[in-house]
């Protein structure tokens, strides 16, 4: 292990005891919250127009046509760890490739209520989804080798033992199956203090927030069979924007914190 990674490692432990602290009900309570203070502000006008704030603030669509950018293409049966508001899960079910696909998450709110009116919403394909509520470190339901795809949009540094959920991810993956984990952060190995704060500002919120080491994540990934690519979430056009990019390819993870994917393959 180098200086680096375990400077990012002794950051993380010393931050543990917080993560520990989350609670499942924390979702569950913030976001009943949201949902009856807009239904006070103006009801189902005033929750659709929230629901698209927040679609446009995460660039859901753009994120979703740069997967097929990068050479992802859905198919056969998938599951979706910490799905959230289903937006992911409803745009994957629509694919005439995929056959089935597993939304899973922690909170009865988002798999029962928020993440219905997503796929009404989007146009999901509901006779492709199964909601299913649990605990993204523990898949036993499965057996192994059972999908094709596995992917985490944002969820994968919510994990508490982000080691254990990738060892589920494989043991669950066929063969030549794809894991993603999508607008992750990486650690700035030179700038300790930058995590510092981010673990900081989530001890405030009582909220499990990983950043990632690219050596624990490479190491990660050969202990389960997993080869991995790191690709920089990135969408804006044109000449300045297009040397910028490069910059972040540069820094992404040493000097700075940006959204990547992960893309892991079983080998």
């Amino acid at each position: 292990m180098s200086g680096q990674s375990k400077r990012f490692m002794d950051l993380r432990d010393r931050f543990t005891k917080y993560f520990d602290q989350a609670q499942v009900h924390y979702f569950n309570e913030e976001l009943r919250k949201r949902y009856d203070d807009n239904m006070k502000k103006g009801g189902e006008e005033q929750i659709q127009k929230d629901r698209d704030e927040w679609l446009k603030n995460i660039k859901a669509f753009e994120i979703y046509y740069f997967l097929k950018e990068i050479g992802v293409h859905f198919s056969g049966t998938v599951i979706e760890l910490g799905a959230g508001h289903g937006w992911l899960s409803a745009l994957v079910s629509r694919e005439s490739s995929v056959s089935e696909i597993y939304a899973l998450d922690c909170s009865e709110y988002l798999v029962k209520v928020a993440s219905d009116r997503m796929y009404e919403y989007l146009h999901a394909d509901r006779s492709k989804i199964v909601s299913v509520i649990g605990d993204f470190h523990n898949l036993d339901y499965w057996k192994d080798e059972t999908f094709d795809f596995v992917v985490m949009d944002a969820s994968f540094h919510h994990t508490k033992h982000p080691e254990i959920v990738l060892k589920e991810a494989s043991r669950v993956l066929k063969r030549k199956g794809i894991c993603l984990a999508i607008r992750e952060n990486l650690f700035p190995v030179f700038r300790p203090g930058m995590a510092r704060k981010h673990y900081e500002e989530a001890r405030k919120t009582n909220t499990i927030e990983q950043l990632h080491h690219r050596e624990n994540i490479a190491k990660m990934a050969r202990e389960n069979r997993l080869s991995v690519e790191t690709h920089l979430l990135y969408f804006n056009t044109g000449l300045l924007s297009g040397v910028k990019k490069i910059l972040l390819k540069i820094l992404n993870g040493y000097f700075t914190i940006w959204n990547c994917v992960f893309i892991f393959k079983k080998i």
